[in-house]
């Protein structure tokens, strides 16, 4: 039996789909809350849930005057909220309520693709997200990601197919204008959106569909109006006068700074490639086969096509923009791209039935060109697997130690020098110099060139099989793009791609161990106290605090610790700075100072008292202890 009949045999058989599909959002799930537990919390994460729940409980509302900085959209803060305020406040509420938020987003990408590719496309889609540790890491954690990802999914499983119903399409419009109101970064989505079911079906479907989003906007920012404006302010450009009243506070100068090397941003463009390989590459393969408008013989997949490559094109360029050439967060664009990967896969399944199949020699030429170098450079964005685990330190003074023959210029000397001296009397380099410099030449060439190693077998399937690609009907290019894809989900489970995502991995039970920490600082704080933060970069402790005042410009750390700036209008804004830091200090009952940062502080003991030390809130880093003083009365 061909493959091509196995296929078949599979189409005759829909339930084998389902099964696979199933079994997929199984290993989907497993894995989600092994990482559920096993990764440490940020700071992104804590103040995600703190605010969330002190919004949800009333004790403050999104973009209040001298409350919490608010420094996304309201939704990504009061949802997270709503399931503390119902299941109870804690890390655990937050990471199972993101679980259940990812089997609803693979739910909707089975149901998407399915109709619009079958059911072997729509169980193959889930396994992509199931395969990929990277992004299922990503959506554990009680962040935004998983939340809009899922949001984004059900719009595009509202609106896409063929002769959608007038509900479904506004129903889309109007969750386009939540998800607006959950990540201001994903509200060009409705626009795009608006767009298509304009050209799609019509004005009138694109009026209804306008006034179902516009109104869910206008009444998302008529409560939190005007405030709501800073969200705008922020990402206008300076000295806009319809936002000015709106902008940061004059002279609240950040005091951190992102000063990342090229090498370090060209560093992390690779890897959010590598982490979201499968996605990243489908609509890559998708655009280099891209048929002319003649050949598309379904005009609706055609539009279909069209809009989920305006929007990936679109929010891919944005936030590199944002990261990589920018200064917000360079190293974020791989959890970036785990906004919209799902329209990638999407993109692909449309596409796929209409892609090229009479590819030109020079088109080849430039597809072979591209896989070699990209997939180069992907080799090389894994050389903490590949390259360190072949370019040892032995290796490299060997190299360095090797003897080669003495020249004066072009003439033969006697006797012979060390590689690194002929280095050294060369370039001026003293072995300290040369060792770490080789060290890392060879283990990103070596790194590269296994990339480039994988690039060239994959060109080679076209040549040897043959009898593949007449069965499946597809032409050296498709066959070669395919087998691309292929490889990379094969390889999304190990380090070379998804698994080498260990930027949170930490050892131990870390739900248990903040819950530990929650239970200590419980006992030893009473209610109603006031409590100076410096426990951590993440806020998440303070869950288990509740009923304690805190003061919420804390809870973004460094990042809302301003080193200028008028003091009122910082905190109006919820920054802070080192003379409120001052004050609240004097005034706090309690302090809860990370082991990490007491160095930091300088404590008279006639005024503080040490009441106790917390187990480290993560077993990975040994100065994760949180110590409690009590001001003495």
């Amino acid at each position: 039996m061909t493959l091509f009949d196995r296929i078949k045999t599979l189409r005759e058989r829909p339930w084998l789909a389902e099964i696979v599909a199933g079994l997929a959002t199984i290993v989907y799930v497993a894995q989600a809350f092994v990482y559920a537990h096993s990764q440490f919390s940020v700071l992104d994460e804590g103040a995600y849930l703190v605010k969330g729940y002190l919004f949800a409980t009333g004790q403050y509302t999104p973009f209040q005057d001298y409350g919490p900085w608010t420094n996304h959209m309201p939704l990504s803060f009061l949802i997270p909220g709503w399931a503390q305020a119902i299941f109870g406040p804690g890390l655990r509420t937050g990471r199972y309520f993101s679980i259940f938020l990812g089997v609803v987003l693979l739910l909707g990408l089975w149901w998407v693709v399915r109709r619009l590719g079958g059911r072997l496309w729509a169980a193959g889609a889930v396994f992509v997200i199931a395969l990929n540790p990277a992004l299922i890491k990503m959506y554990s954690q009680a962040v935004s990601q998983v939340l809009a990802a899922a949001m984004l999914v059900w719009v595009l499983a509202l609106v896409l197919g063929a002769k959608r119903k007038a509900w479904q399409l506004w129903t889309g419009a109007a969750l386009a204008g939540v998800l607006a109101l959950t990540r201001l970064n994903l509200a060009p989505v409705l626009l795009f959106l608006l767009l298509y079911i304009w050209w799609a079906y019509g004005w009138r479907r694109a009026l209804q569909a306008s006034l179902a989003g516009g109104l869910v906007l206008l009444i998302g920012h008529a409560l939190y109006w005007p405030n709501i404006l800073r969200m705008w302010a922020f990402w206008a450009p300076d000295g806009f006068p319809l936002l000015e009243a709106w902008a940061i506070p004059v002279g609240a100068d950040p005091s951190w700074t992102s000063n990342i090397s090229p090498q370090g941003r060209f560093n992390a463009f690779w890897w959010a490639i590598r982490y979201n390989f499968v996605p990243v590459t489908a609509v890559l393969a998708v655009w280099l086969l891209w048929p002319r408008r003649e050949r598309w013989g379904d005009q609706g997949r055609f539009r279909m096509a069209v809009f989920l490559s305006a929007v990936f094109a679109f929010l891919f360029l944005i936030h590199f923009y944002a990261t990589i050439a920018g200064s917000h967060c360079v190293y974020c664009l791989s959890v970036y791209l785990a906004f919209f990967d799902a329209v990638g896969l999407l993109l692909f399944v449309v596409a796929f039935p209409q892609l090229s199949l009479d590819i030109s020699r020079t088109r080849w030429i430039l597809i072979s060109i591209f896989i070699l170098v990209f997939t180069a450079f992907i080799g090389y964005a894994a050389f903490e697997v590949i390259g360190d685990s072949i370019v040892t330190p032995r290796m490299v003074r060997r190299i360095l130690f090797f003897e080669v023959p003495r020249f004066d210029g072009l003439r033969l000397q006697e006797g012979s020098i060390a590689v690194w001296g002929l280095l050294e009397n060369r370039f001026g380099l003293d072995y300290n110099q040369l060792f770490p410099l080789l060290r890392d030449v060879l283990k990103y060439t070596i790194s590269a060139l296994a990339g480039l190693l994988a690039g060239i077998i994959v060109l080679l399937a076209p040549r040897y099989l043959p009898r593949l690609g007449k069965q499946l009907n597809f032409n050296r290019a498709v066959l070669a793009l395919v087998t691309l894809l292929v490889l990379g989900l094969l390889l999304s489970p190990t380090p070379v791609l998804g698994a080498g995502y260990r930027d949170y991995d930490c050892g131990g039970d870390v739900l248990a161990s903040y819950e530990a920490v929650g239970s200590s600082l419980a006992a030893h704080v009473p209610e109603g106290a006031s409590v100076y933060w410096d426990g951590g970069k993440s806020a998440v402790p303070l869950l288990y605090l509740p009923d304690r005042q805190i003061y919420p410009a804390q809870l973004n750390g460094a990042y809302s610790f301003r080193l200028g700036g008028e003091v009122d209008a910082l905190l109006d804004y919820g920054f802070w700075s080192a003379e409120l830091q001052e004050n609240w200090q004097a005034e706090a009952d309690y302090l809860l100072i990370e082991e990490r940062v007491i160095n930091n502080y300088v404590l008279d003991d006639e005024t503080w008292r040490k009441l106790a030390e917390t187990p480290p809130a993560v077993m990975c880093f040994n100065d994760a202890t949180i110590h409690i003083f009590e001001r003495n009365q």
